[in-house]
Parts: structure tokens; C-alpha cells; sequence
């Protein structure tokens, strides 16, 4: 009866040895994965970041960002004053292209009169 105690104690010992070794696995693969996943986020994160930066003037202040979240920080910041400076932008362009089409109305009506004065000489 000792002997059957003993190998069932054994038995479950071992069973239990196995399930720790399982979960040991299981743990190793989830912080592997996990470093694999961070390593993968700052590469898109570096990749971003270049990608950004390469779009902005050489000398542009937000290139002295140490990160992304810094990088986004300084553009978020100035995002009023572009988009003011935008919109200005825009007006001239629309004033501009009013001033083409009026030149471009007043050249139609030009060309039509002498094309009349051609057809009556």
C-alpha cells in the first residue's frame, strides 16, 4: 500500500514537474514574442519618424525630437500656425485664380472682337 501511495505521489509529482516545464515554455514563447513585437513597433516607429522628418525643412525644430511621441508633439503644437498659414495660402491662390479667370474673360472678349473685325473687313 506505501508503494501505491508512493507511485501515485510520484505520478502526480510528475505531472506536475511536466505542467511547470508547459507553462515555463509558454512564458519564455510569450516574453520572445513580446521583445519581437516591441522590437517591430520601434522599427515602425523609426520608420515613421524618418518619414516625417523627410518631409520637413533641414533646419526645421521638430528634427531635434528624441521620438516619435515628442516629433507628433512639436508638429501638433505648430498645427495652428501652418493651418492659419494654409489658409492664407489658399485665399491668395483663390484671389489669384480670380485674377486668371477675369484675364482670361477679358482676353475672349478680346480675341472675339477682332475676330468679328476680321469678318467684316
Amino acid at each position: 500500500r506505501d508503494r501505491a501511495a508512493e507511485l501515485a505521489a510520484y505520478d502526480a509529482a510528475e505531472q506536475l514537474r511536466r505542467q511547470i516545464v508547459d507553462l515555463s515554455g509558454d512564458c519564455g514563447a510569450t516574453i520572445l514574442g513580446t521583445a519581437a513585437e516591441d522590437q517591430r513597433d520601434d522599427l515602425e516607429a523609426a520608420e515613421i519618424r524618418a518619414a516625417l522628418a523627410a518631409g520637413l525643412p533641414v533646419n526645421h525644430p521638430a528634427l531635434r525630437a528624441e521620438g516619435l511621441e515628442q516629433l507628433f508633439g512639436h508638429l501638433e503644437t505648430e498645427h495652428p500656425t501652418l493651418q492659419a498659414a494654409a489658409q492664407r495660402l489658399a485665399q491668395g491662390v483663390d484671389v489669384a485664380m480670380d485674377e486668371l479667370r477675369a484675364d482670361a474673360r477679358r482676353l475672349e472678349e478680346q480675341f472675339g472682337q477682332c475676330e468679328a473685325a476680321q469678318r467684316r473687313e
